[in-house]
């Protein structure tokens, strides 16, 4: 039997695996999910919770180089379970001495996290057909 809810009923609603469409600085984003299915939240109500999934980039990978939105600059290197972003601003610290999993860093206050560089080339590629990509 389909749920059906009553105007004036209070509900805690959960919409997993979002995607940001629209997002201004009052804290309003437009969502989509579920394929055509659009939702508006307005994240400085307090009752509003965003748990921050996966960067706009996407999952960061190997030899990526990403920011933070303090300006931090991190170096993604890759493990045998994980991804680490390592700090690689040698002017706020010395290079390599902060490594946390991605998604901390992602999550954490100074998220989202956006990719700046990464290397497109194949490693198989021939040298001399760069042109080819």
């Amino acid at each position: 039997m389909e749920q059906k809810y009553e105007v004036g009923e209070r509900i805690t609603a959960l919409i997993r695996d979002a995607r940001v469409e629209e997002a201004d600085d009052s804290g309003r984003l437009v969502l989509t999910y579920g394929g055509n299915w659009r939702a508006v939240v307005h994240t400085g109500s307090g009752q509003v919770g965003i748990t921050r999934m996966t960067p706009a980039d996407g999952v960061p990978q190997p030899g990526e180089l990403w920011r933070d939105q303090a300006g931090q600059l991190w170096f993604a290197r890759g493990t045998a379970d994980r991804v680490l972003l390592i700090g690689a601003d040698a002017k706020t610290q010395h290079p390599g001495m902060t490594a946390m999993d991605w998604q901390s860093v992602h999550r954490g206050d100074t998220g989202p996290i956006r990719r700046i560089w990464r290397d497109d080339v194949p490693a198989d590629l021939p040298v001399g057909d760069v042109d080819q990509l």
